[in-house]
C-alpha cells in the first residue's frame, strides 16, 4: 500500500498457494507458465534496459513520446495471424481465469467496484489486437 494526500490505496495484492493446492494445481500453474513464457518469447520487450520482461496485450496508450489508446499490437516475431490469434486465446484465457480465481478469494465489494468502474468507462473485457469483444 502505499499513502497519497492521506488515502490509502492498494497499488498490489498477491494471493498465495490457491491455485496450487487444488488436484490440478501443478497441471493448471504449469499451463500458466507456459502461457506466460510464450508471451514474453514472442512479443517485444517493452522495458529492455530493465531487468526481467515486461510485454503487453490488449488495450495500449502507445509510446511515451505519442500517445494514444488503442490494441497492443507487439508480437515481435513473424506469425501469421492465426497463430498470433490461437497465443492470444490463451493468453485471454489465462487472464479469465486469473480473474475468476480472484472473484472466487476477494471481496464482492472490491471485485464489483473495480467491475463498475470498467463499465463506467466503457472498456471491453479480455480482448485482444487479434480477439474482439465478445468473440470468445
Amino acid at each position: 500500500m502505499s499513502e497519497q494526500q492521506g488515502n490509502l490505496f492498494i497499488e498490489l495484492a498477491v494471493i498465495w498457494g490457491i491455485v496450487i493446492s487444488t488436484l490440478i494445481g501443478t497441471a493448471l500453474y504449469s499451463w500458466l507458465q507456459e502461457v506466460v513464457n510464450q508471451a514474453c518469447d514472442e512479443h517485444c520487450n517493452i522495458w529492455p534496459t530493465h531487468t526481467g520482461e515486461m510485454v503487453q496485450t490488449g488495450l495500449n496508450m502507445g509510446p511515451c513520446h505519442a500517445r494514444s489508446l488503442g490494441w497492443a499490437k507487439s508480437y515481435c516475431k513473424d506469425l501469421d495471424e492465426e497463430m498470433q490469434t490461437d497465443h492470444d486465446l490463451e493468453v485471454v484465457g489465462a487472464a479469465s481465469m486469473a480473474w475468476s480465481i480472484i472473484r472466487s478469494v476477494v471481496p464482492s465489494e472490491i471485485t464489483d467496484h473495480i467491475m463498475e468502474h470498467l463499465k463506467e468507462e466503457g472498456l471491453p473485457s479480455l480482448v485482444t489486437h487479434n480477439i474482439a469483444e465478445g468473440q470468445l
